[in-house]
């Protein structure tokens, strides 16, 4: 990435496919067959999301299979408290690999949407609250009131 004169990198993902600079935010993912760039400038950054979504009924049937298990073992079964904890294996290693969070920026024209796989949830907090602030120190560079300010700005 060329940066801006004057421009610094602040903040890069663990994958190095995000990046934060004094000056924008910047998307850079390249795969076998497929490559997507996308870049916000932090005057032009409409919101951050962070999105998390987990299935917790796969741990709950994991949790109802424990008890057959159990049921099994107190009931002297031979075959069925194996079966059932196959199957409760199963369902928390599918609620494991099911789980998804997601970090979302957004501008008036675009949207950059990176899975967080590996990263953990107070990092991604840590990002957007880096994204914020860079936000808040360039809009106060080139003289706008910070998006991220609740204070009211004053009319002329």
């Amino acid at each position: 990435m060329d940066l801006f004169p004057g421009e610094k990198i602040l903040m890069e993902s663990d994958s190095e496919t995000l990046t934060l600079t004094t000056h924008r935010l910047r998307f850079y993912s390249k795969e076998w067959g497929r490559a997507r760039l996308t870049s916000i400038m932090l005057d032009q950054l409409c919101s951050c999301e962070l999105h998390y979504k987990s299935y917790v009924v796969l741990l709950a049937v994991a949790m109802l299979a424990g008890l057959a298990m159990f049921a099994g073992l107190v009931g002297g079964q031979d075959s069925q408290p194996l079966a059932c904890l196959v199957v409760a294996l199963l369902f928390v290693g599918a609620y494991y690999f099911t789980r998804r969070q997601a970090l979302v920026f957004a501008s008036g024209a675009a949207k950059i949407e990176v899975a967080t796989k590996g990263m953990g949830l107070d990092t991604a907090i840590a990002f957007i609250d880096a994204v914020e602030a860079a936000q808040a120190e360039a809009a106060r560079r080139i003289g706008k009131a910070s998006p991220v300010s609740h204070k009211p700005t004053p009319s002329t």
